[in-house]
């Protein structure tokens, strides 16, 4: 079943992602600014997955979340300081039944517990006031990738991306990493 997809970010994470998600047929929309968003939209996403093969990408590419209507998954593929500014752009578009997925930095932002989580990754705790926690999914991605040009991603070797529930959560990760069936 194809899904609502928002990922936050148009870094190498995010575009590595959104690439991957794409590829196995959900309607993926891709929050970037400026000229990163500008050039995405005109070229869409071209990544070359470690077995060589060259996935395009064509996101919906959006600066603003206004008027898109709720998501089925939010994943921020941010740096971790910008936390608090990308949770207030994306809050029109959770839902009640929105899953969240914060893919930052390659940390797990969620250590501790689903009440106290690392607070050098979240320190205001903008996350938790935004996102119930059985809404959240923690995320660790492992995966050599690099943007050779503002269009152009390059997968190198092998990734992995680990996905479990924060405590107490209700979002199914096995569910959620069924998202990526079909692609590389």
């Amino acid at each position: 079943m194809a899904l609502n997809i928002l990922v936050a970010g148009a870094g190498a994470v995010g575009g590595l992602l959104c690439a991957y998600l794409h590829a196995a047929g959900h309607r993926v929309s891709l929050l970037a600014r400026g000229q990163n968003a500008q050039q995405i939209d005109a070229l869409g996403i071209r990544l070359r997955t470690p077995t060589l093969e060259a996935i395009h990408a064509r996101p919906n590419v959006v600066c603003s979340v206004a008027g898109m209507g709720m998501q089925d998954l939010v994943i921020v593929a941010t740096k971790a300081f910008s936390l608090s500014e990308v949770m207030a752009a994306i809050a029109p578009v959770l839902g009640g039944s929105t899953s969240v997925m914060p893919v930052l930095n390659g940390l797990p932002w969620w250590l501790g517990d689903a009440s106290a989580p690392l607070r050098s990754l979240d320190p205001y705790g903008k996350l938790g006031r935004v996102v119930p926690a059985g809404r959240l999914l923690g995320a660790t991605l492992y995966a050599p990738t690099r943007r050779d040009t503002p269009t152009q991603w390059i997968h190198s070797g092998q990734g992995r991306l680990i996905i479990g529930p924060v405590e107490g959560g209700r979002v199914s990760a096995v569910a959620t990493a069924a998202l990526f069936a079909g692609s590389t």
